[in-house]
């Protein structure tokens, strides 16, 4: 199992795979480039993904402040969620309104078998607006600086500093509905005080939503380089 990586960010081996080379104990140099390696593996795994919790739940454990990041380097990017994260639990508590209306009218009618499409109509209202009230609607952003970004969520700030981050990659994941492509989930996973974190921005292929998500993968490339270059130190 591979124990150590190059933490060279300019190797010819990263470049053309995206990752950094990874080697077995005993070995003292990178057989690419040349650098000093490094231990510890240089990407995720498979259990990383599983493990991995949303980069708000850092922040019960995180003692950093903005003021600790230096000086802002550009504006907040908007982080998108995926759009039908909203539309299905809209569209059961309309739908279960208008079985509900319908329903009613049959009652009045004295028709009362409409009294179980009442009781169905009933179950979708709730359904869609339980699920309507629990969602996460809290806006997302996020600032590059000097030292670090900042993550805000709701009125939460959460700042982490390159020096926490002992490794870092940016991925893509695409989301189909039966067959169609839909749009890409980006995904910044950060491990950060043995804890492996994922912070994720969407974009839709419809074209809604192309400038913030672009904009979002331009800072995640900054975040990469900013921790590769504390490697270096």
């Amino acid at each position: 199992m591979p124990v150590r990586h190059c933490p060279n960010p300019d190797c010819p081996y990263r470049a053309k795979h995206g990752r950094p080379a990874e080697y077995r104990a005993g070995i003292a140099t990178c057989s690419d480039c040349g650098a000093e390696l490094a231990d510890g593996k240089g990407s995720f795994d498979a259990d990383d993904l599983r493990s991995a919790k949303p980069l708000e739940d850092i922040c019960n454990s995180s003692s950093t402040n903005v003021k600790d990041l230096g000086k802002a380097d550009g504006e907040l990017i908007v982080l998108l969620n995926a759009p039908g994260a909203i539309s299905l639990p809209v569209i059961q508590l309309v739908a279960g309104l208008g079985v509900l209306v319908i329903s009613f009218y049959y009652i009045n009618q004295r028709h009362f078998v409409a009294v179980i499409p009442a009781l169905i109509g009933f179950g979708l209202f709730f359904i869609g607006f339980n699920r309507i009230k629990h969602s996460d609607r809290r806006a997302r952003r996020v600032r590059l600086y000097q030292r670090g970004f900042a993550y805000h969520i709701g009125e939460k700030i959460i700042a982490v500093l390159f020096t926490d981050i002992e490794m870092v990659s940016l991925s893509d994941r695409q989301l189909r509905h039966r067959g169609v492509p839909i749009g890409v989930f980006h995904d910044l996973l950060l491990a950060c005080r043995g804890q492996v974190y994922t912070l994720t921005s969407f974009e839709s292929h419809a074209g809604l939503y192309p400038r913030e998500t672009s904009r979002f993968v331009l800072w995640a490339k900054k975040v990469v380089e900013g921790v590769m270059g504390t490697e270096e130190v």
